[in-house]
């Protein structure tokens, strides 16, 4: 299907290389995100040609949740916001002994998610143009509400705390200037509440703030992980294969996630983790927490395969890093939409087998390179504190300039620690302020063109009776009658 060999240049070469190099590194620094060395990038990649530029976009936003789950398992602190999925289970391994183990773990379900999506793509591209095109409003409204209603089981005591915090992180994500009426709401009458919170500084605060607050009051160093004597490697390939199911099951969620424009990561990652067949009541043991750890990351990078087709098809990103790349192509003159495979086989031939190569290599190099970046984590408290520190709040300043983003984290900091020492779920409340414009906006679309006829599509019935079977599976008496004392 795809011609490779006009891709053999050296620029392409070295672009698909620096590219993954740069995108494992950035992602598993604590504080630094794939859309962070994205934009960082960007002026390179739009100083190149076209195709080596994009080839290197594309292989850095490929393999940044890679790298960022280095310092969700190693750190609880998510590279990007799709690894929220990966921290409490990875972490939780980490701390057990198991450090290596478990980002090999990760990195090979990552590489094989990301094949796997390739492979989708590959075997459904016409019917997935054709999904993409049927797709509406209501569609996307029901996975959106529904990947929520996923992240509120996760990471709270219970599903009612797991909801609250979803619906507090609605009521922040609807401040600031309505989508699709331009009005102000609920902005209180600071005009810097007018662009609304900054997901970086949210994420970061909600995130990062509770661990680097950790490291810097801790007397003793908060990245003296002990391993376990164990292969790690090895051990963390063996646990990847022996769950085919999972590993299968989250990339194909992940997939069709991406599948869907402007539903992103974040919900990918949530899905797969919620519907892989993984125990999520009682008490979790190590088996269980693998699962979690292999689900999340193969969904998350699955989920790429999936955005290049709302992206260059339609002409809408799948998220966050797929906006950076259209950007880029409106910087090379470039205009993705229906006939754009027709137009520019090169180019697509050249993001397809970017995606490909970076997703195997990034796994390769977090998996064997992972003493490395263990060593890049396992710097002296005095120094990595301060450090860390000083690269979250850069990363957070980088995104708009404005010193009220570093504000920002600093509330959300506060907010963070209090919801871990009360049980709620922080990956609801940064799932719900993500979704809150994309859930508002489609809402609004269905409703003016549907009326509540909305309510009857197909799309929509199938995520009420899934939600509906989420919030009875999770009724209090029902958990006591399965799980008796």
């Amino acid at each position: 299907m795809f011609d490779i060999a006009p891709l053999l240049t050296p620029a392409i070469v070295l672009a698909l290389l620096g590219g993954t190099l740069w995108g494992v590194i950035m992602g598993a620094l604590p504080g630094i995100t794939g859309l962070t060395a994205l934009i960082l990038a960007l002026p390179v990649a739009t100083a190149m040609e076209p195709l080596p530029g994009l080839v290197l976009l594309i292989s850095i936003h490929a393999v940044a949740d890679t790298g960022g789950a280095v310092s969700a398992i190693a750190l609880a602190i998510p590279g990007t916001p799709s690894n929220a999925a990966t921290v409490e289970d990875g972490h939780a391994l980490a701390r057990s002994g198991h450090l290596s183990r478990t980002i090999a773990a990760s990195a090979f379900a990552s590489g094989l998610g990301g094949i796997i999506g390739f492979g989708l793509l590959c075997l459904t591209l016409p019917f997935s143009l054709m999904l993409v095109r049927a797709a509406g409003a209501p569609e996307i409204l029901a996975v959106s509400c529904l990947g929520l209603l996923c992240a509120a089981r996760l990471g709270s005591q219970s599903l009612r705390q797991g909801l609250v915090a979803a619906s507090f992180g609605v009521f922040i994500g609807l401040i600031g200037t309505q989508q699709s009426t331009g009005e102000p709401r609920m902005w209180f009458g600071f005009d810097m509440l007018l662009d609304g919170f900054s997901l970086m500084a949210v994420a970061t605060g909600l995130f990062a703030g509770p661990e680097l607050l950790r490291l810097v009051v801790s007397k003793i160093d908060g990245t003296s992980l002990k391993n376990i004597g164990e292969k790690p490697v090895s051990a963390g390939l063996t646990d990847t294969l022996k769950r085919p199911k999972i590993l299968i099951k989250a990339s194909l969620v992940g997939w069709l996630v991406g599948i869907l424009p402007g539903v992103g990561g974040s919900v990918s990652g949530f899905l797969s983790y919620a519907w892989s067949g993984i125990k999520l009541t009682g008490e979790r043991d190590d088996d269980s927490r693998r699962d979690g750890v292999i689900a999340a990351e193969a969904g998350n990078n699955a989920k790429e395969g999936g955005d290049l087709i709302p992206t260059l098809a339609l002409g809408l990103p799948g998220g966050a890093g797929m906006a950076v790349l259209l950007g880029a192509f409106m910087v090379y003159g470039i205009a993705p939409g229906p006939g754009f495979a027709t137009h520019h086989p090169d180019i697509i031939t050249g993001i397809a087998i970017a995606l490909l190569v970076s997703n195997i290599l990034g796994g390769l190099l977090v998996a064997f390179g992972s003493p490395a970046l263990i060593w890049l984590l396992n710097i002296p408290r005095t120094v990595l504190a301060p450090l860390a520190v000083a690269m979250a709040c850069a990363a957070v300043a980088s995104m708009r300039g404005e010193l009220f983003d570093l504000w920002t984290a600093a509330l959300f900091c506060l907010i963070g620690v209090t919801m871990i020492n009360l049980g709620y779920s922080r990956p609801a409340l940064l799932l719900g302020f993500v979704l809150a414009p994309i859930i508002e906006t489609y809402g609004s679309i269905s409703y003016n063109a549907y009326g509540w006829a909305f309510l009857q599509r197909p799309g929509i019935v199938v995520a009420i009776l899934l939600g509906g079977f989420l919030v009875v599976r999770n009724l209090p008496a029902l958990q006591r009658r399965r799980h008796p004392r």
